[in-house]
């Protein structure tokens, strides 16, 4: 038999449990209260802010709203914010890139969640240079909406690198590290932002790809003291391979020195192809270039080569002086496949042992038209190579056939004040013309240098030196022009040639009136060049 243990307790300390464990020892169920119906609200499962890049055409995000209680039927509705709500910066995303697959979403009773579906699309139609916005706030008027839960923010613009969101460099690193940068199947925008000064700093020169394309714009700043000693792919210069646009950008002192290479230019050693183009504009070069005493093809103050028929170098201007054992140029060495020059000048001296271009070197189909040169050019004279020397040519040195006869090389509108020297064919604007079927044509253009001399080509000229199958319009020299060529031929007047014709040189008439007065009846357009004073400027020269 077991015994039971009783334990006494005293009545004060039988109260006290009574009083301190009565929740626990009353089973009674509580009475159900009724509902409140304020404690009813909608709230998103996720709020904030999302970035999402005009590059991509389409996005989709899905949207989910709760209901805290399954009771009480409700509607849930999206309010759109206005842009302002967000900064003067943005733009109210339109209604037509951006869609919800409810626009009333309908909460039975017994509902709790709900999702939404977001979709953006054709985003790449947009204007990459603004900024959208897309802020959706979450309403009800059944229930309440959660304060601190209820609103989705979608800002949309150009990705950075894009063209509404350049990236911006304001230091010699972030120069450095453009190539790095540079985004594959697309074109990567860059803007200077401040004045860099490169002293010290070892360049190596950006290489653009077919894949890999730049726009990059100086914003009117200087890179000073840049300098440039290394090649890559055999070509010297702020870039290896331009395929792109370059503007706007102010070299002061640069340096570019090598040997052994192929091809080097402040701005680039290759510009542009056929397909993939290069634009070049409102650049300004002071310093110096040497491209070294080996063999090298082409040289040139902005590029060594362009080619492309939409590739173009505008409004840019040399200060310089420029060496090179073969070819070189005040502007471009090389200009082919269409390719133009215009509205550039050129000042300074150039020293090769072969040919020299004010502005031009070698040109195979291509356009040169409003530039002008000043300086001394200097071909073989105090420098001289093996093989074939020269030409000279105060604007362009030489033109080379393209091989199909309607692709011509066109000067126009050009003035040379270069004092020239040469052992081979020399013209104050042209100093050559290879024998082909191309038809070459200079059209209104003044050869006002001081000097023409050459010392083993009798076929050389005051407006150009050797002319096969080519035209001249309306062409004038200077009348108190130095002429020194080999065997003195006589200088005579050549007016118009509008068939094509094979002469030793080109002359053209001689000028009556100033430089400034034959300008103007040529026919230099106001609207290009400044005639105010006593020579053709460039009007983006004096603005």
């Amino acid at each position: 038999m077991t015994m039971k243990r009783y334990i006494v307790i005293p009545a004060a300390a039988m109260a006290a449990c009574l009083v301190s464990c009565s929740r626990v020892m009353d089973l009674t169920p509580p009475q159900e209260e009724p509902m409140d119906t304020g404690r009813i609200e909608f709230s998103l499962y996720e709020t904030g802010s999302y970035d999402y890049y005009l590059d991509n055409p389409s996005y989709d995000y899905s949207i989910l709203i709760g209901k805290n209680y399954a009771e009480q039927a409700a509607t849930a509705r999206f309010i759109v914010r206005a842009a302002a709500d967000f900064g003067d910066e943005y733009t109210l995303l339109p209604e037509e890139n951006w869609s919800l697959s409810s626009e009333a979403v309908e909460f039975k009773e017994t509902d709790t969640v709900h999702e939404v579906e977001l979709s953006f699309t054709d985003l790449t139609s947009l204007d990459p240079s603004r900024k959208y916005v897309l802020g959706l706030e979450l309403s009800s008027d059944e229930i309440a909406v959660s304060s601190d839960r209820k609103s989705l923010t979608f800002y949309i613009y150009q990705e950075q690198g894009g063209e509404g969101n350049p990236i911006i460099i304001t230091t010699p690193d972030d120069l450095a590290g453009i190539e790095g940068r540079l985004k594959a199947g697309q074109t990567t925008y860059f803007r200077l932002g401040a004045d860099i000064n490169m002293a010290g700093v070892a360049w190596t020169p950006v290489n653009t790809t077919q894949q890999k394309q730049i726009d990059f714009d100086g914003c009117g700043y200087t890179i000073s003291n840049l300098s440039m000693t290394t090649a890559v792919n055999g070509n010297l210069g702020f870039f290896s391979f331009l395929r792109g646009r370059f503007a706007n950008v102010n070299f002061e002192n640069v340096s570019v020195t090598g040997d052994n290479i192929t091809r080097a230019g402040t701005v680039a050693g290759q510009a542009g192809e056929d397909a993939y183009p290069a634009v070049i504009e409102n650049v300004t070069v002071t310093g110096t270039i040497d491209a070294g005493s080996t063999t090298n093809q082409h040289t040139g103050g902005i590029c060594s080569t362009m080619e492309g028929n939409s590739s173009r170098i505008s409004r840019c201007s040399v200060d310089a002086d420029i060496k090179a054992y073969w070819s070189a140029a005040g502007i471009c060495g090389y200009l082919a496949v269409g390719a133009k020059v215009s509205e550039c000048r050129f000042s300074g001296n150039i020293t090769t042992g072969s040919r020299a271009g004010g502005i031009v070197g070698q040109m195979k189909f291509g356009t040169v038209e409003n530039c002008h040169s000043s300086g001394r050019l200097d071909s073989g004279e105090t420098t001289f190579i093996d093989g074939n020397p020269g030409p000279n040519g105060g604007i362009v040195a030489y033109t080379t056939p393209p091989g199909n006869a309607d692709r011509p090389a066109l000067i126009s509108y050009c003035y040379s004040e270069c004092w020239q020297t040469t052992r081979n064919q020399a013209g104050g604007i042209l100093g050559y013309v290879e024998p082909a079927t191309q038809l070459t044509r200079i059209e209104h253009c003044i050869a006002w240098n001081e000097c023409v001399k050459s010392t083993q080509a009798p076929r050389s000229g005051r407006v150009s030196g050797f002319f096969k199958q080519a035209t001249a319009l309306d062409c004038w020299a200077r009348p108190d022009m130095i002429i020194k060529i080999t065997n003195n031929p006589v200088i005579t007047e050549d007016g118009d040639i509008t068939v094509p014709t094979t002469r030793d040189r080109y002359n053209g008439l001689t000028a009556t009136g100033t430089l400034i007065e034959t300008a103007r009846d040529v026919g230099f357009d106001p609207e290009i060049w400044d005639m105010s004073g006593e020579r053709p400027v460039l009007k983006w020269e004096v603005e």
